[in-house]
């Protein structure tokens, strides 16, 4: 009679099993997509940075096999120096070149930017200048 009321347990996960661990990759999720964000902005960065290095190159060659002032180039000369492979991106970059004394001023704006990124000096988190 005792082995009749025993009934032999299915395999698989109970429904409470299943909750736990729906509940932790959740938690988990909530913690690493906002992080991932921070690396997009870095990454984003680092390209605006080398960027504006190879701008900044390009116009100081140009000047001196011109026999002119770096701090006299603007955009407008600039892109006519760097003719067909002035920087795009990343997203919606937007690269300037802004004659002036003592030297010429490399920005790029309309991206989104961490704080703090080494060799750049960022404004109202979407502006960045390149440190001379």
């Amino acid at each position: 009679m005792m082995k009749a009321l025993k009934k032999k347990r299915m395999g698989g996960f109970t429904l409470i099993e299943l909750i736990v661990v729906i509940a932790i990759l959740g938690i988990l999720a909530a913690i690493a997509i906002p992080r991932l964000g921070g690396v997009r902005q870095t990454a984003n960065a680092g390209a605006v940075l080398g960027n504006l290095r190879t701008i900044r190159s390009a116009v100081e060659l140009y000047a001196t096999s011109q026999n002119v002032a770096v701090n006299t180039v603007d955009t407008t000369m600039a892109q006519t120096v760097i003719t067909g492979n002035w920087p795009a991106g990343p997203g919606n970059a937007v690269y300037t070149v802004v004659a002036g004394v003592p030297t010429a001023t490399f920005t790029a704006t309309g991206l989104p930017m961490p704080t703090t990124h080494p060799g750049l000096t960022i404004t109202g988190g979407t502006t960045a200048v390149l440190n001379p």
